[in-house]
């Protein structure tokens, strides 16, 4: 893993199906359930998306998945053709498109090994090489059900974005309506939270609800300290959000664990005194 981060942002798709790299001038954005995107917000170059399919290796012909899929997508698409990107083989086409007067290219690559099927398209301006998607490609990895990876901190994925904001949101609206008091993402808004850890205004046993307040805390870690960034964790079958103090891997934070250890093992805390013991464990001498 560690040489495949070192070309670029690397990506690694819920539940460890597959992993790839994008240009460090890249992000990942929001597309469906199954389907991911990147491209540079900045300077744009086209859309990259993929999907991942994957049969049941129990299965019988299982293991024939992908090189089938193959042949039968050149047997419906009379445009597509073979051609050798990296390691892969993929049946590749494209076609032209016109969209507010302005003319596009969309090039489709489906390939795959074995039991995994990999869709891959990229949109960009009619004439423009794909070569940025053809690096991505090549650098795709496909991962055995049974691999467990070892730790690994990646980009913060449109996954684990969602699971901060949903947390926010739901604390938001516990700290409204039980003390009926505003809520702003700052450390101003200790105190609130304090007073229901402190007056059990939350039950005790609801994980996710702890599991929240210590994303908010997160949130609220990553609002007033500098270079203090949401990655995302993948740890065997576990994977999360967690915060990465100037980009080293050595300074990685779980927020939501920091809340409900405390809480599952009946013990006090304090979110200003953790905080505090969070800057000096970081040697942080400025905030925001």
């Amino acid at each position: 893993m560690q040489e495949i981060k070192k070309k670029g942002k690397l990506f690694i798709s819920p539940k460890s199906w597959f992993a790839l790299t994008y240009p460090n001038n890249w992000n990942e954005f929001e597309d469906t359930e199954s389907r991911f995107l990147f491209y540079d917000p900045v300077n744009w170059t086209g859309n990259f998306r993929i999907s991942a399919y994957k049969q049941d290796r129990h299965q019988p012909d299982a293991a024939l998945y992908a090189r089938q899929s193959m042949k039968e997508e050149l047997r419906l698409n009379p445009s597509a053709v073979m051609v050798k990107i990296g390691s892969w083989d993929c049946a590749y086409s494209q076609e032209n498109f016109s969209e507010n007067g302005q003319a596009f290219t969309s090039h489709y690559w489906l390939t795959g090994h074995e039991s995994i099927v990999f869709e891959c398209s990229f949109a960009t301006f009619q004439g423009e090489t794909p070569e940025i998607a053809r690096q991505i490609i090549a650098s795709i990895r496909a991962f055995r059900e049974e691999s467990s990876l070892p730790k690994t901190v990646i980009p913060i994925r449109i996954l684990e974005i969602g699971e901060i904001n949903n947390a926010f949101e739901s604390v938001s609206s516990t700290v409204k309506t039980l003390l009926k008091k505003d809520f702003t993402g700052t450390s101003k808004d200790f105190p609130h939270m304090q007073q229901i850890i402190n007056e059990n205004l939350c039950p005790p046993g609801k994980k996710d609800i702890w599991q929240a307040m210590g994303l908010v805390f997160g949130i609220i870690l990553a609002n007033e300290i500098e270079e203090l960034e949401w990655v995302t964790v993948i740890d065997g079958r576990f994977e999360y959000p967690a915060l990465c103090y100037q980009a080293n891997e050595d300074n990685v934070i779980s927020p939501q664990d920091i809340v409900w250890e405390k809480i599952k093992n009946k013990k006090n805390i304090n979110l200003e005194q953790e905080f505090e013991r969070i800057i000096s464990s970081l040697q942080i001498n400025d905030k925001k």
